[in-house]
């Protein structure tokens, strides 16, 4: 956990917005088996909600490669989910 937090604060953070929120607990449930990722490609790409174009840009990427099965898709994830985390955002249970 200290690791994760070390990484969030490299970067800029993103603000603690609903909508940042609201992708982020989609892309959580994803993650976790508990929906679908049409779910989060809907919530990512079919929304006029204010999300931050660098969470947009990370959990779009991940939908792309996870429609691909390209092998990076993880890692994708994986920076999605430490900013969803620095803003203390749902995360999928292995993160």
């Amino acid at each position: 956990m200290i690791f994760v937090r070390l990484l969030t604060g490299c970067g800029k953070s993103l603000p603690k917005t609903k909508a940042n929120l609201d992708l982020c607990a989609v892309l959580a449930k994803v993650r976790d088996n508990q929906a679908p990722i049409v779910a989060l490609a809907g919530a990512t790409f079919e929304t006029n909600a204010q999300i931050t174009p660098q969470l947009r840009q990370e959990v779009g990427q991940y939908v792309v490669d996870v429609h691909e099965n390209a092998q990076n898709a993880p890692q994708d994830a994986m920076k999605a989910e430490t900013d969803c985390a620095s803003i203390g955002a749902p995360v999928a249970k292995g993160y």
